[in-house]
């Protein structure tokens, strides 16, 4: 519906009241984000970590999750890159726990678009 230059939504009200909080770049990041999430093994990995306080190795990661610790390694480097997990080495070993704060970001990403 146009009246005057100007267009109106189906309401009546016009387009140019209506914008976007989110940018393309923005939601591009956020997706990238959200899509490490959509894993099992992911899942999996992150409530292991979050249940029993994290400092797990590889191994004892793989063990509990029955999986070959060479998957559990690679989903713990996605987890890393987008930093809901860190690591600490101790000797021959590496351990991992949930990095402080990163699911609250995921939670505060959220909340914004249901709490609006």
């Amino acid at each position: 519906m146009e009246t005057e230059g100007r267009q109106f939504t189906k309401k009546g009200e016009p387009m140019r009241n209506f914008v976007s909080g989110l940018s393309k770049s923005d939601a591009g990041v956020q997706g990238e984000r959200f899509l490490v999430l959509r894993n099992k093994t992911r899942l999996r990995i992150i409530d292991v970590l979050r249940k029993y306080g994290g400092l797990l190795c590889v191994v004892e990661i793989a063990e509990v999750l029955d999986e070959r610790p060479a998957v559990i390694s690679n989903h713990l480097a996605l987890l890393r890159a987008v930093r809901l997990v860190e690591r600490e080495k101790y000797r021959a070993y590496v351990y991992y726990r949930l990095k402080q704060g990163a699911l609250d970001q995921y939670r505060q990403q959220l909340e914004q678009f249901i709490g609006e």
